[in-house]
């Protein structure tokens, strides 16, 4: 499996499954972002295999969170956001799944402007 590392953490960017209190497996998918490098706007897409509270972040090459999505409960299935890095410099970014408050998987991103 591959490994991002931020401020001491590390995260898988392979696929991950969590339990949720009632001890459902809920599972997710984040793929890769389209177009990669970007200027200044991508799409990240993501698959959930059941209902979840779902937050996606992106986070600077130091680990400090620079935006997010915000906690939205969304269905089973195919999911896409864009996000806009007009604001932000040109350099590397991570950005982040979180299910059920729980972060499963990471993925690095380019913005070039």
């Amino acid at each position: 499996p591959a490994y991002v590392s931020m401020d001491n953490l590390i995260y898988s960017t392979e696929p991950s499954s969590i339990e949720t209190s009632s001890q459902l497996a809920i599972s997710a998918e984040l793929l890769q972002n389209y177009p990669n490098p970007f200027n200044p706007e991508t799409s990240i897409k993501y698959q959930l295999n059941n209902s979840a509270n779902v937050n996606i972040s992106v986070y600077s090459a130091t680990g400090s969170k620079v935006w997010e999505m915000g906690k939205i409960n969304q269905t089973k299935g195919f999911h896409s956001i864009k996000f806009n890095g007009s604001k932000f410099n040109s350099g590397t970014y991570f950005y982040a799944i979180e299910i059920n408050g729980k972060m499963i998987q990471t993925k690095k991103m380019m913005l070039i402007k």
